[in-house]
């Protein structure tokens, strides 16, 4: 490699890195060790090596983490471009100091650590980030370990970034040191060109909004696959190259270059499987379910899922076209023919976000509109969940660790595990609910009334009835709280003060003031005013209401129907507002059920009102031009550019719509809350 060849490389990178801004941030140096190292942690030696072993030492006492007792510690290794993350079982010591003993696994380029509990994460502060280089036997860097620390530190890198960290408020390095770590990476490893560009090129396309660029990144891009040609790295970089000719510089000729290479080069490759299941997809409709499930099938067979896995995708549609197609192969029998023959063998190829979009579909939708008997579900729901926690991470999973990765399926899919928690009761696994609820409460925290009401029965059925007044005043305080949370505290409220007087002016002291307060400008900044229409409806009681007759009040209109589940879900809510109100003869609440295609919708309707106690006054929406029932609704959805139910409204006491919304939020008390402010408003002008 000359003198000139490696300038060269270097000459490359910086048209590509050439992103304005000071570089004030403190780095590490170019021999791969820290200038100065926070006094709360220290790795022995201190010159780390590829196949050694190494102590970290964690000093809580010296930083904000001072007397937590709970502390954990995650470590990042970047390798390959990738990070990969472990747990790291900590020794607690005399003097109070956190231990870890560690083998520097081969290849490890660079290693990151984080030390947490549930409330608060220390990564090192503002001004550093607790870090290593990893040297080689004769003490260089290795390959990589300088484009990770631009990817560890950068601004503008963070899509690559450590995802339980990017967010924490440490300096980050400006362009001109993402620059420079950059050119480090190809002045001691000029072979990870390819892989440089890769970033760079992303780094640079975000940022390059006038488009001056694109002519040094396509040359570039020449350059590049050239280089990788005479030296190849494989058919994980042709396929990043790929996705940038196509994706980020979307120049079609580089692209059906790069496309022919893979072909050639890479034959049963990721590409070709990508095209082949493309090419598949491209040909499914509701017509052709059954030759594509079987076609999708021998292509599983052709393509074994375990070989392509950890592949890099070249283009994310690929995703979104092979779970449509494992929807299709997998649904079609379970719609056709109640048959769940498929769903079980397909956890082999099926992505983790699949398996969870299962458990909504198969699961969650029959058990919520009562469709299908928890006692029913609750063996296939127990299988998919329990395969979706011991599913092994792929390579891009790895970014978390176990327990991270364990921690992100309960955070992000909360509302899953509760309507498990939820079967579990129904089929009398109490203990088993309640247990689940104690590990879903740090994820659900006070904000979601669904979560805090179901809670609170499980612990008063199981004996801890103590515990359901904090979670009720914390639910109250974040006004997440259901019609039975307030009930319970009234009983305590009542036993403790001979009588329920006062009890209204009590629930509200429990909620936040200032979040009050915010809610309520929120909800007036909305107030509109359109002219409204009225209409004859037939009532679920019998006979007819005009709407003219209504003229003069406030008119609260709740368009819903009886397969809505957030129709439902918002009806506890809207029967605390109903009994709010009851006694405000200038207040009208008018539920109309729109959209119900069911021969006996009335019967329907009515069971439904009556199982559920709600004392509402129903009536059923007038047929449109079409024959469907749904005219009311359909001329207020035009009329606010909407779609979709529940839609709620307010008629003010001159005829005028002044608040419509959609969908619902969750929470009985906040749902009170917001319709009050519009009521209270129009009847006091406060």
């Amino acid at each position: 490699m000359t003198k000139h060849y490696c300038f060269f490389l270097v000459s490359v990178i910086a048209a590509l890195c050439a992103i304005a801004g000071s570089s004030s941030a403190q780095t590490a140096s170019a021999s791969g060790q820290a200038d100065a190292l926070p006094a709360a942690f220290s790795v022995s030696p201190q010159v780390v090596r590829q196949g050694t072993d190494m102590t970290v030492t964690y000093d809580p006492t010296k930083t904000y983490m001072k007397g937590r007792t709970d502390i954990r510690s995650v470590l990042y290794q970047w390798k390959d471009y990738y990070w990969h993350a472990i747990d790291m079982p900590l020794e607690k010591q005399a003097d109070g100091k956190l231990v870890f003993h560690y083998h520097v696994p081969e290849g490890t380029a660079l290693l990151a650590w984080k030390y947490y509990d549930n409330d608060t994460t220390d990564v090192g502060g503002e001004e550093w980030q607790y870090a290593s280089f990893v040297l080689t036997d004769d003490g260089a860097n290795k390959p990589s370990a300088c484009m990770g620390w631009a990817i560890l530190r950068g601004e503008h890198a963070t899509q690559w970034a450590i995802p339980t960290v990017q967010n924490l408020k440490f300096r980050r390095i400006d362009g001109d040191v993402e620059h420079f770590w950059m050119q480090q990476e190809l002045m001691k490893n000029p072979s990870q060109l390819p892989f440089v560009y890769w970033y760079a090129t992303q780094i640079n396309a975000a940022a390059d909004t006038a488009g001056v660029m694109k002519g040094k990144l396509l040359e570039g891009a020449d350059y590049v696959i050239g280089f990788e040609k005479q030296s190849p790295v494989g058919e994980d970089f042709l396929l990043r190259a790929y996705y940038l000719a196509k994706s980020v510089l979307q120049n079609d000729s580089l692209a059906n270059d790069v496309a022919n290479s893979l072909n050639t080069r890479y034959p049963g490759g990721e590409f070709q499987r990508e095209q082949d299941f493309i090419a598949l997809a491209k040909k499914t409709n509701q017509h052709n379910l059954d030759s594509v499930g079987k076609a999708f099938g021998e292509l599983q067979k052709k393509y074994p899922y375990k070989k392509y896995e950890n592949c890099f995708r070249a283009d994310d549609m690929f995703d979104h076209y092979y779970a449509d197609m494992l929807r299709a192969y997998v649904y079609n029998p379970i719609m056709k023919d109640s048959d769940y023959s498929r769903v079980v063998p397909s956890f082999e190829f099926a992505p983790i976000t699949s398996m969870l979009t299962y458990f909504w579909h198969i699961i969650q939708i029959p058990y919520e509109r009562g469709d299908v008997s928890a006692k029913d579900l609750y063996p296939l729901a127990t299988t998919l969940r329990n395969a979706i926690f011991a599913k092994p991470q792929t390579r891009d999973e790895q970014v978390y660790s176990p327990m991270e990765w364990k921690q992100k399926l309960y955070r992000d899919y909360a509302f899953a595990w509760l309507d498990y928690a939820k079967i579990l009761n129904d089929v009398g696994r109490k203990q088993e609910a309640v247990a689940l609820c104690d590990t879903l409460k740090q994820y659900n925290g006070a904000k979601v009334s669904d979560f805090n009401d179901f809670y609170v029965q499980m612990l008063r059925a199981n004996g801890r009835g103590d515990e359901a007044l904090p979670v009720i005043k914390a639910g109250l305080k974040a006004n997440a709280a259901s019609p039975t949370m307030l009930d319970v505290l009234k009983q305590d409220y009542v036993k403790q003060h001979g009588s329920d007087q006062g009890f209204d002016a009590y629930v509200q002291s429990l909620k936040s003031a200032s979040l009050l307060e915010k809610q309520k400008e929120a909800v007036l900044a909305e107030l509109t005013s359109k002219p409204a229409k009225y209409f004859s409806l037939e009532r679920m009681r019998g006979g007819k209401l005009d709407m003219n007759t209504l003229k003069g009040k406030i008119i609260v209109v709740d368009f819903w129907a009886t397969w809505c589940g957030p129709c439902k879900a918002a009806m506890p809510g809207m029967q605390m507002a109903v009994n709010k109100y009851k006694n405000d003869k200038n207040v009208q609440f008018l539920f109309i059920a729109t959209m119900e295609t069911a021969k006996n919708f009335r019967e329907q309707i009515k069971k439904f009102i009556a199982d559920k106690g709600y004392n509402f006054e129903v009536c059923y929406d007038n047929v449109n031009a079409k024959g469907q029932r749904e005219q009311v609704y359909d001329y207020y959805a035009k009329l606010f550019h909407s779609s979709g139910i529940p839609m709620k409204m307010v008629i003010d006491q001159k005829g005028n719509v002044r608040w419509a919304s959609n969908g619902y939020f969750g929470s009985p008390t906040a749902l009170v809350d917001e319709l009050s402010t519009i009521i209270d408003h129009l009847e006091t002008g406060k």
